[in-house]
């Protein structure tokens, strides 16, 4: 999975280059049949993903149910209404918090919106959980939460947002078993983790990602040639040092990555982007970590970072999270597969005709 800075960056410079010439058109958003842009201008600020070990229908029913967010958060004394809004009263006096239904699509979307003059100051809200079948593997869903808004003091409450989204992914993973898939959070610094699961071992991954560092485009649907450069350090593992270019065919564009880390006994894989970053945003990271679950198992976790110009637009920010999170999605499935299988994922055979 050595490409994800790679095909992150090049979603930066499409979405750079995509606002500089026309910033009034960009792309419609959508999260299942809920148009985006007709509940909010509000850029995307945090999703959470999660896999459930339970059909979308169980799953829907859990969130509609306004008891299990009672019991979800402490601070909650009640939760009622459904048709068209519900209203939410805190423990010891606080007050209460009035939420308008803004989508009720069984068992697909369940969305919502905080009325104005909240107590969280937030401005142009929406909520929106999506809850979709496991199409990678075949069982269970995967439920994605994306929250919209508009605040004043992002950096101050953003960790106010995550922390709640946090909440109801994790209680759903407690309710119907699971685990977290992914994570993009961040205003200043855009953070993107993804998880996977599977029955490869540490040293099957490793030799894929790091072994064939320059073999990328043999699974990678977006990258179609990568050629490595640069002095290796034999002393580890001979790539530490190494750089790659790589040429995505869909932006016309080449990325330049160099490796910083490579730590075969702690299971842990680093490189940074050297060149083919947009202009608001530097310092981009890609850090991959495996560790051995001891049943036959292997957790892949893939983190990338990235440091964003001071001023850069909200919904600029957005849409990068929003490319970011799809990319990093389809990026690691595609090296999951590739490595269980040893042939190409079915969408980096049909980026090859």
């Amino acid at each position: 999975m050595k490409h994800l800075s790679t095909v992150a960056s090049a979603a930066l410079i499409s979405l750079a280059l995509a606002q500089g010439a026309v910033a009034q058109d960009m792309p419609p958003r959508a999260i299942g049949s809920l148009d985006v842009d007709a509940a909010t201008t509000a850029p995307l600020q945090v999703t959470r993903s999660v896999h459930l070990d339970a059909a979308p229908e169980t799953i829907f029913a859990t969130i509609a149910d306004n008891e299990n967010w009672v019991s979800w958060f402490d601070s909650l004394e009640s939760v009622e209404g459904q048709d068209g809004s519900r209203t939410f009263t805190f423990t010891g006096g606080q007050g209460a918090l009035t939420e308008n239904i803004v989508a009720f699509d069984e068992p697909s979307v369940f969305a919502w919106s905080i009325s104005e003059g909240n107590p969280l100051g937030l401005e142009n809200h929406l909520g929106a959980l999506h809850v979709m079948p496991d199409a990678e593997d075949g069982e269970g869903s995967v439920v994605s939460l994306s929250v919209f808004y508009n605040h004043p003091d992002l950096a101050g409450i953003a960790p106010v947002t995550e922390g709640g989204g946090a909440t109801i992914t994790d209680a759903l993973v407690s309710v119907h078993g699971g685990s977290v898939t992914q994570e993009v959070f961040g205003t200043d610094k855009i953070t993107i983790r993804t998880t996977r699961v599977t029955d490869a071992s540490v040293a099957e991954l490793w030799g894929v990602m790091v072994d064939g560092f320059g073999d990328v485009a043999q699974w990678s649907s977006v990258i179609s040639e990568a050629t490595l450069f640069g002095e290796t350090d034999t002393s580890n593992d001979g790539l530490l040092g190494v750089g790659r270019k790589c040429f995505i065919p869909g932006f016309g564009s080449e990325v330049e990555e160099r490796v910083v880390e490579v730590n075969r006994e702690a299971g842990r894989f680093a490189y940074e982007v050297l060149a083919g970053l947009p202009p608001f945003a530097s310092n981009g990271l890609s850090q991959w970590e495996f560790e051995d679950l001891g049943d036959g198992t292997t957790r892949v976790t893939s983190t990338i970072t990235m440091d964003i110009a001071e001023g850069t637009p909200g919904m600029a920010l957005g849409m990068t999270k929003a490319q970011f999170g799809q990319l990093m999605t389809m990026s690691i499935d595609e090296f999951v597969h590739f490595v269980r299988t040893g042939e190409p994922h079915p969408r980096e055979l049909a980026s090859r005709s």
